[in-house]
């Protein structure tokens, strides 16, 4: 009877082993899939990084009521004579950045 026990142990204990192994290999498989990230989302990330630096991401989700937002970014959607040409470019720059971030579930 001492034999049966044993045997029994010794499965469960395999049975054991290979469970750890196997989550340890799953979890390397999905570390190993995350790290091989697509090139285009590596360099979205990079495109993104300074999103919340963004004068129009900061309109759109800092305080204030819609009404406002919205008069915020119309003025600075024109081109302002009495701005430098790099500055106007700058600005619809920025605009174009990010209404590429804003996911299409929010675009009108």
């Amino acid at each position: 009877m001492a034999g049966n026990e044993e045997s029994g142990a010794r499965l469960k204990r395999q049975e054991t082993t290979d469970d750890i192994l196997n989550v340890a290999l799953q979890r390397g498989q999905r570390a190993r899939a995350e790290a091989q990230e697509r090139p285009e989302q590596r360099v979205e990330r990079k495109k993104f990084a300074a999103i919340e630096g963004n004068p129009f991401y900061k309109i759109v989700f800092g305080e204030g009521d819609p009404e406002a937002k919205k008069a915020a970014i119309a003025s600075q959607l024109p081109y302002n004579l009495a701005d430098e040409k790099s500055d106007n470019k700058e600005r619809l720059a920025a605009f174009d950045l990010f209404k590429e971030w804003l996911p299409p579930i929010h675009r009108g």
